[in-house]
């Protein structure tokens, strides 16, 4: 049985085809970036309109600290402009003379997987994963791409802790506002319920679709589940 999940749209890969993952393998690393306006015309003292005559780089070109980035010649004299800024160009700007320079922090964020199994095949968009089976269910609430692992709130007076909740999507059939802060605290992805709910903003909140779902659910309790946007649905898998 295979799953599809898609690749987010930033960063770079970090798995690989045929390799087994869980929630602790990396999944995508990102670099964080700030981007620089330098004010090129002010500094050599021209018109801003007079930036593309000057410019010596385009957009997209890579520029490093002491580059040379823009260069006015007169009858008299040369007038130079030198980055002190290293990244990539992704702007300029005629009417205000300024040159748009994206620059890494060298800050680096690594997302873990938020699913587990086989990778059986890596294309750009998406990653197909083998796993043993799987269930789909509708959604009646719009949704983020995620997933995690799945706990099953029987009743409210279960007793839980943070390694039963923490990256967890919480399946219960209602519940109250105390179980709501301890979930957020606890560190659960979210809850789902069977009936519109007065949820948390910390939460992701998923009503199904079919109330009777619920009770499937409860009776099967699939370990993980996949959240699918494109499709307002939850797949539940093991």
């Amino acid at each position: 049985m295979n799953l599809t999940v898609m690749i987010p749209s930033y960063g770079e890969l970090l798995i690989k085809s045929g390799q087994k993952v869980d929630f602790t393998t990396p999944f995508v690393r990102s670099s964080q970036a700030r981007r620089v306006a330098l004010p090129v015309s002010a500094m050599m003292k021209s018109s801003p309109n007079n930036i593309f005559r000057m410019i010596k780089k385009g957009m997209g070109d890579s520029v490093g600290k002491g580059d040379l980035l823009a260069e006015q010649k007169s009858l008299f004299a040369t007038k130079q402009y030198f980055s002190d800024v290293q990244g990539t160009i992704v702007h300029i700007d005629h009417e205000h003379g300024t040159v748009t320079i994206e620059e890494k922090t060298g800050n680096n964020d690594t997302l873990n997987c938020f699913f587990t199994g086989e990778v059986v095949d890596i294309d750009p968009q998406k990653i197909t994963l083998k796993v043993q089976k799987s269930h789909p269910i509708a959604l009646a609430t719009k949704a983020r791409h995620n997933g995690g692992s799945v706990y099953y709130l029987k009743d409210t007076a279960t007793e839980y802790t943070e390694d039963d909740i923490v990256n967890s999507y919480v399946i219960a059939e209602t519940i109250d506002q105390i179980q709501l802060a301890k979930l957020e605290t606890l560190g659960a992805h979210g809850i789902i319920l069977p009936k519109k709910h007065h949820g948390s903003d910390a939460l992701d909140n998923l009503i199904l679709q079919d109330e009777q779902d619920y009770q499937h659910l409860m009776t099967h309790q699939f370990p993980y589940v996949l959240v699918d946007p494109s499709l307002d649905t939850l797949i539940f898998y093991s």
